[in-house]
């Protein structure tokens, strides 16, 4: 489940009774969410003793974490990173959705067998892109099989579950989703990702796999080309407010 979720759940169960362990994964993906989330967990573990809490990230300061949670263990389990293709937009895109479009139609049409895995912000942005998707593909003319399949936190489990489904005749999928997919998932078949990195005045919304802008990043899934819906110029500059 989501940050959000879980904060939901804690509003209807202060001490979360139902729970008897808590994963909590991508750590370092700081939010006002997962700051107010990790408050509340920590009450929860001072006033429960039979409850456990795991916080696991690739790249967070553990000694800060543990301090935080009153000296807890930590623990180091060595990685795996994948060589990965980044590819950048040559052009500044004003309309992201239409941009991660054409680059999904692009590797469909033009690239080798693999999945496509898209980022979008929320689930207007999934239905929108899935549904643009769509057309576009009935506007060609006889295009490979490709099925769309949308993911996020209030999407039903059994259309969750789908995503990890085979498709017919092998077909490619693209796999359209919010940060569910790159914190909570991990998803056999993926050769291909496109992020959209957002930027608002007062934060640089980037994941700590987008930071790692080199020759070999640290995946969930086996991706082996990331497309970045922005220019590198743009976030070099970005990158250094």
């Amino acid at each position: 489940m989501t940050d959000g979720v879980m904060l939901r759940e804690s509003l209807k169960e202060p001490d979360l009774d139902h729970y008897s362990a808590i994963i909590m994964d991508e750590a370092h993906e700081r939010s006002l969410q997962t700051d107010v989330l990790m408050g509340l967990l920590r009450q929860v573990l001072s006033r429960r003793r039979d409850i456990k809490l795991i916080v696991t990230s690739a790249t967070m300061n553990a000694e800060k974490f543990s301090l935080f949670f009153g000296n807890c263990p930590t623990f180091t389990i060595p990685g795996r990173t994948f060589p990965v293709e980044i590819m950048f937009s040559k052009t500044p895109c004003e309309d992201y959705v239409d941009s991660a479009v054409k680059q999904v139609l692009a590797i469909h049409l033009g690239h080798p067998a693999g999945d496509i895995l898209v980022f979008m912000t929320g689930q207007e942005d999934i239905e929108i892109t899935c549904r643009v998707i769509a057309e576009r593909l009935q506007q060609l003319d006889n295009p490979p099989s490709l099925e769309i399949l949308p993911i996020y936190s209030q999407l039903p489990a059994d259309l969750q579950a789908r995503i990890f489904e085979k498709t017919a005749n092998n077909a490619r999928k693209v796999i359209v989703a919010t940060n569910i997919a790159e914190t909570s998932l991990t998803v056999d078949g993926i050769m291909y990702s496109i992020q959209r990195l957002a930027w608002t005045p007062y934060k640089l919304h980037l994941s700590a796999r987008q930071m790692q802008i080199k020759d070999r990043v640290e995946l969930d899934v086996l991706v082996q080309e990331l497309v970045i819906v922005f220019t590198r110029n743009k976030l070099i500059i970005m990158k250094c407010l």
